[in-house]
Formats: structure tokens, sequence, C-alpha cells
């Protein structure tokens, strides 16, 4: 991880002077423009996207989300006051949706695919619930750490890294919920990302699957185009840290948060970490809009405890809360 470009590389921004989101725009514009419905040419669309949003990261500064994960695995438990507290209260949350999603159903027979796992902040409540838990994430490090954190609780849990929109090629047999928290699917940049990813969803789930998404209400931020969220000091083994957001927007849809982490060393704060990855603030009315384009009918979970807004897609019929499938 550096601060400036590195050797020859060209900058993003050099070798698409209008920058990757307006190419991006063109390309999805011109795939349009010729009617290209199928899904080969759809998917092959989304991967020349893919390719120029993650051109964008090359010689630094702006960083593939893999590696920004990669970076805060080691201390991503320091997001939180209580990371423990939090686990368990999160998946208490998680368990209360899927009990009345699915009435009657033994926990021990719910399949859960934790697409966007991390270090196992929900993956890891839902095994010792006894769920029946497979966690994919697209950072190395973090499943590394999740990993250890599940054997260090007498816990085993099919882990891998993956990537949200190919995830269904990771796994095998069909869940009943999948689940992506925390904030995850925004960092996919466009429309058509998530979508593809809705899609991959949708094709590990059986007939009448759910799918669990929890995100930040982009209509409450601050949008000033500079920001500083603080989050405090935190204690781990006897060592002080102190961690900050910085977020810059880049357009009105999209900003980029830099990551910092401090610990205080001989009356000072000493820098330990600073990483940075990009958003797509993206509205939940959006998102439930694109959930109905990949199939699922969709809505907002109120009354829940979990700390962000939980949207959820349904496949097949539903009838009330607690009712019976149809």
């Amino acid at each position: 991880m550096g601060n400036g470009p590195s050797g020859g590389i060209p900058s993003s921004n050099a070798r698409f002077p209008h920058g990757p989101s307006a190419l991006t725009f063109a390309l999805n514009s011109l795939g349009s423009i010729l009617n290209t419905t199928g899904v080969a040419i759809r998917n092959r669309w989304a991967a020349i996207s893919r390719v120029i949003q993650e051109s964008h990261h090359v010689g630094n500064p702006r960083m593939t989300v893999s590696q920004f994960y990669g970076d805060l695995s080691a201390h991503y438990d320091l997001v939180y006051a209580d990371w423990e507290g939090s686990m368990a209260r999160q998946g208490q949350s998680i368990h209360q949706i899927l009990r009345a999603e699915f009435p009657g159903r033994a926990i021990r027979e719910l399949r859960i695919l934790d697409a966007a796992a991390g270090i196992g902040t929900q993956a890891i409540p839902l095994a010792q619930l006894g769920y029946q838990v497979v966690a994919r994430d697209l950072s190395r490090g973090a499943v590394v750490r999740l990993v250890q954190e599940a054997r260090a609780r007498g816990l085993r849990i099919d882990s891998a890294a993956a990537d949200m929109r190919e995830v269904s090629g990771t796994v095998e047999g069909s869940f009943d919920a999948v689940i992506a928290m925390d904030n995850s699917v925004p960092h996919l940049l466009t429309d058509e990302e998530i979508v593809i990813a809705f899609q991959e969803f949708r094709r590990v789930l059986l007939d009448r699957g759910r799918l669990l998404i929890s995100v930040r209400d982009y209509e409450k931020v601050d949008r000033a185009p500079t920001s500083v969220h603080p989050y405090g000091k935190r204690t781990r083994d006897g060592r002080t840290y102190r961690l900050e957001q910085r977020w810059e927007w880049t357009d009105p849809e999209h900003y980029s948060t830099t990551f910092i982490f401090e610990e205080a060393r001989e009356g000072a704060w000493s820098p330990v970490l600073r990483t940075q990855a990009e958003y797509y603030a993206i509205p939940k009315l959006r998102l439930l809009g694109l959930m109905k384009k990949a199939g699922f009918k969709s809505e907002e979970v109120k009354d829940t405890s979990c700390f962000q807004p939980v949207l959820i897609g349904r496949l097949g019929e539903y009838a009330a809360f607690g009712g019976e499938f149809s």
C-alpha cells in the first residue's frame, strides 16, 4: 500500500481522461443501444465495466475492495466498541428475521450463505446458533481471520475467498437464505453490477429462498464534499487505538472513504493503518427496485435490532409474518 503512483504505470485518469465512471456509462449506454439482452452479453459488458473500475485503483491511492478489507482484517474488530456484543446482537437480529420467514423450520435444517462474510461478524454467531453457514468474502485476508476466529470458538465454517458477483461457482448445493450485511453491496459501483450480484444470489437459493442485506441509509448521510467520521478510542490487549473515516465525494452518487487507525505510543498517536475504498451511495428504494429486477419480491424489514436498515428479497409465495408458505 503506497501513497502515490508506482513506477511508470499511467494513472487511470490518464488512460480514461473523463474517469472510469464516464467510460463505464458509455459502455453501458452502447450496450443498451445494441439491445444486448442476452445473459452472456450482459455479463461480458459487466466484466468490461469491472476491469475499468478496478483500473481506477492501479498505482494507488485508489485500491481494490479486496485490498481494503485485507488491510483491515487484523483490526476490523476495533470498528465496533464491543465486537463480541455486536456479533451476538447482529446474530440475534438475523435469527429473528429468519424465524419469521421460515416458521416451523428447525435452525439446524437451514443453510445460510454469507456472501460478504468479512472476519465473521454475522457468520460466527449464526453458526453458534446452529445454522449451517457457508462463508465467502472477496478478501482472502478477511477469510483467514474468519477461520481463525471460528476455530477459537470451536466452530468449523466452510470459508473461502469469492467475489459475490461470481459466488455461485464457489459453493455446492442450494441455500435457504443468502446474507450480505454491513453495507457490503454498495462497494459495487453501478446498478448493473448490483443486479449481477443479486442474480448470483438468486441462482444459489432454493425456490422459496430469502435474501437479506443491510445498508447505510444514504438519504440521511452528510453530503459535504469532505467529512470526518470519528469512532473514538478502542482498547485491545492493553493497547489503545483511535479510528476515523474520512469521506470525499467524487460525484453525487459516489464517495471514497479513507480508514485511519492510530495507536497511542509514548504519549503520541502513531499511524498504524491507512486504507481506502469506494462506495456507491445508492438509496434503499433503488436497491429494492434492483432486487425486483433480479426476480425478488422486496421490501424493507421493519423493527429490527440491526444498526443499519435491512432489506429482504423473497422468492416464492409469502403470507403474513409468522404465516405459512403457500
